[in-house]
């Protein structure tokens, strides 16, 4: 029977059991509503939607017709959404190098990326290249978000996809922007095409954190150009793992500071929203390993792996790396065997971020000593030290990595600011017993008198009481 039959007569069914049309006044002339009493018909004839309660107007009274079952919702634990918003991209980091271009916040303002340098007034990154035309592309803030349109022959490509291979390597799957332009969100990337500018946008976490990667991994040029440190992940590298789904293992020597960096990718993630949960140890009863299964969907974990590590429940484990949870896995342990005796080489994650030690980045040391030196704000830099003792930090152990060298920043502040560099002077300042800071300051470091040359010493001395008296006008 045809739908169209079968509905006719359904409408005449309800028509014989149900009263006829209410009447209403419309002036003196009374008025039978048969457009609105067919519109019921047809409503009840496809399937009742909704209560109504029918009556006329003649006697009052009405009939209930029965209401359609409501659609239930979905709970909070079963709902799809991962993410609870994406951050706007504030500024462009130059793939590959540690410069990063601040984006005006206004929509009004844009920025035009190209080879000549404009006027004051104008907001523009200029590019070499033979390949880049002289306003290249513009990048705008609009209600969809950053949008980035091509104004030249050559155009842009973005990339539609990113896969990771050894130490965090990115393999980009480029397409050609169209000529509406393409959205830049945080973690992507887009390309000047025939060159190797490639521009990642970065979003508040991502920026603020970009120091501290340089701190823990290495600049650009100390990564990539260094023979001693082989193939490791570099900030910008990290920066795009950190902005997709997939599982980290971080590892290194103790001191390294992997679970700082662990952190750190997860608030660069799109899933800051949500604190992680860091696990030091499993739980033994398989209900408690449920709800933490449970309580960690969508979110994620950072699991610490001891030295001595049993091997975890594969159950557990399994459920942890699957998709029907949707949980984020950051590894942290000493090195790949302790990981893959712990969980199963075969939940291993592929995306393996390996910290060097001190005793690996020699090149690094005096670069970060004058780093936090200036933010100790003391004019005293490695460059002004003897030479012997220039060599006795280049050449120290630094058993402690980050730390002992944060801590020798710190020491070598408090003599810039004793007089004549004594070092009775900076161990009470600093609230250190002296033998301690005697033994720090021969054996532990190898640092000889005199600290500074004499004569560089006087400089120093004047121009930290300079700087002291300008602080306080």
């Amino acid at each position: 029977m045809g739908s169209g039959r079968r509905e006719r007569r359904t409408k005449r069914a309800y028509a014989e059991t149900w009263p006829k049309p209410p009447i209403v006044s419309r002036g003196a002339r009374p008025i039978q509503c048969f457009s609105i009493w067919s519109g019921v018909l047809d409503r009840l004839a496809s399937g009742p939607r909704s209560c109504f309660v029918i009556s006329t107007m003649n006697s009052g009274e009405g009939t209930l017709l029965p209401p359609r079952k409501r659609t239930l919702s979905v709970p909070a634990d079963r709902r799809a959404q991962t993410y609870e918003r994406e951050e706007d991209v504030d500024s462009l980091l130059r793939y590959g190098t540690h410069f990063i271009h601040g984006l005006p916040r206004g929509r009004k303002v844009t920025t035009i990326i190209g080879t000549e340098p404009g006027t004051a007034a104008d907001h523009r990154i200029v590019l070499p290249g033979e390949y880049v035309s002289a306003d290249h592309c513009q990048v705008q803030r609009r209600s969809s978000g950053l949008v980035v349109t091509n104004l030249s022959k050559n155009g842009i490509c973005y990339d539609t996809e990113c896969g990771f291979g050894h130490s965090l390597r990115p393999n980009f799957e480029d397409l050609r922007a169209p000529a509406n332009g393409v959205v830049i969100k945080p973690g992507m990337t887009f390309l000047i095409d025939g060159t190797r500018h490639r521009f990642v946008g970065l979003d508040r976490a991502m920026r603020e954190h970009h120091p501290t990667l340089l701190e823990i991994l290495g600049s650009e040029d100390e990564v990539r150009d260094s023979p001693e440190l082989g193939v490791t992940a570099s900030p910008s590298d990290l920066i795009l793992a950190a902005a997709s789904a997939g599982h980290l293992l971080i590892t290194g020597k103790p001191g390294c500071e992997q679970e700082q960096l662990a952190r750190i990718v997860h608030e660069m993630s799109k899933r800051r929203e949500k604190a992680p949960l860091e696990l030091t140890q499993v739980p033994d009863d398989v209900a408690e390993r449920g709800a933490l299964l449970k309580r960690a969907a969508r979110r994620t974990i950072i699991l610490h792996l001891k030295n001595d590590e049993d091997r975890i429940d594969p159950t557990f484990v399994g459920s942890m790396f699957s998709a029907d949870y949707n949980i984020r896995v950051i590894v942290v342990a000493r090195s790949v065997a302790i990981a893959s005796k712990a969980l199963g080489a075969q939940h291993v994650p592929l995306m393996h971020v390996w910290l060097r030690h001190l005793s690996l980045r020699r090149a690094a040391i005096h670069r970060l000593l004058d780093q936090w030196l200036v933010a100790e704000q003391v004019p005293l830099r490695v460059a002004d030290l003897t030479p012997e003792n220039q060599r006795a930090l280049a050449s120290c152990e630094w058993r402690e990595n980050l730390s002992a060298l944060r801590e020798t920043a710190v020491r070598l502040a408090a003599l810039a600011r004793a007089p004549k560099f004594e070092r009775a002077t900076a161990a009470d300042d600093l609230g250190v017993v002296r033998t301690t800071f005697y033994a720090w300051y021969k054996a532990t470091i190898g640092l000889s008198d005199p600290l500074v040359p004499e004569a560089r010493q006087r400089e120093l001395t004047a121009a930290l009481a300079d700087r002291t008296r300008a602080a306080k006008k």
